[in-house]
Order: C-alpha cells, then sequence, then structure tokens
C-alpha cells in the first residue's frame, strides 16, 4: 500500500502491533490499519528491530451535533 500521507515507523525489538498503534495513532484500536498497510508483516507478532512498517493517515473523526442544550 502507498499513497502521498502514508509515513513509515521503524519497529524497535519487541514492538507489539497495539504498542505501535498507541505510538502512532495514540489508540490501539487502528492497528487494523496498520496490519492491512503491512501484509506481509501479518504474522508477527513480536517485531524484531528495523522492520519497515507504513502507516496511513487515521481516518477523520465525525464531530457529533449535540442538540444546543447539550452543547456546553
Amino acid at each position: 500500500m502507498s499513497g502521498q500521507n502514508n509515513q513509515v515507523y521503524i519497529t524497535t525489538q519487541g514492538d507489539m502491533w497495539d504498542v505501535i498503534s498507541m505510538r502512532v495513532y495514540g489508540t490501539e484500536m487502528l492497528m487494523h490499519l496498520l496490519i492491512e498497510a503491512n501484509h506481509r508483516y501479518r504474522d508477527i507478532a513480536v517485531f524484531p528491530a528495523n522492520c519497515e512498517l507504513v502507516v496511513p493517515p487515521a481516518p477523520r473523526r465525525e464531530r457529533v451535533a449535540f442538540p444546543p442544550w447539550r452543547a456546553g
């Protein structure tokens, strides 16, 4: 997967998908994006050092419109 907005993450020994996701996105809930973008590493649970992973941009969050009495 390639794209202009993708970044690269270089693993350190012991990195795991959820840890990498937390580092690059601020949440482990987006680790599926990393796995999908780095299909050749999908079977790795604990990374060795120096694997180059593609980091796609996180999806934009939709703003929830609250009624005026709930906004604040």
